[in-house]
């Protein structure tokens, strides 16, 4: 039994809704496609290849494609994606920390499209613990608390040996 897949051209005709394969328009989206696919590849670390997907994440790629490619204000993250992440370059907080933001938005977005309405609410709950400055304060102080009784219950085991 073989996998159902589709690639580029198919993933190009369910985002533009363009039939026509021939026509100028049509390829010259999926070029741009094709392009962004293998940027993420590239960061990925993964060797560019002839893009396949299985035919069940379709609507996932869709989605993800029209939110990169065609919305102007997610322009900052996509240039974050191509140019910092892809050539390994520095991130700077103050300016690209909004930018990451936007991405774990995108695709949490199209995480959540997927989950039931109970675990809906949950996950934006976790979403949002996730981008907060609040989250790695606590988090920070739970490990301190942690590290600072492994060491109590190991120096009392040391004294005990003695």
């Amino acid at each position: 039994m073989s996998i159902k897949t589709f690639n580029l051209t198919d993933l190009t005709k369910a985002v533009y809704g363009n039939g026509d394969t021939n026509s100028s328009v049509f390829e010259s989206n999926r070029k741009r496609i094709g392009n962004h696919i293998k940027k993420v590849q590239e960061m990925l670390g993964h060797p560019p290849k002839r893009f396949e997907a299985p035919i069940e994440r379709l609507d996932e790629y869709v989605l993800l494609i029209r939110n990169m490619l065609d919305n102007s204000k997610n322009d900052k993250a996509l240039n974050l994606l191509n140019q910092k992440l892809v050539k390994g370059k520095p991130l700077q907080q103050e300016t690209d920390e909004k930018a990451l933001t936007t991405l774990i938005e995108i695709l949490a977005e199209i995480e959540s499209q997927k989950m039931t309405e109970k675990d809906h609410k949950l996950f934006g709950d976790w979403l949002r613990d996730q981008v907060s400055d609040d989250y790695y304060i606590e988090s920070e102080k739970n490990i301190n608390e942690i590290m600072r009784i492994v060491k109590n219950d190991y120096l009392y085991s040391m004294t005990l040996a003695v």
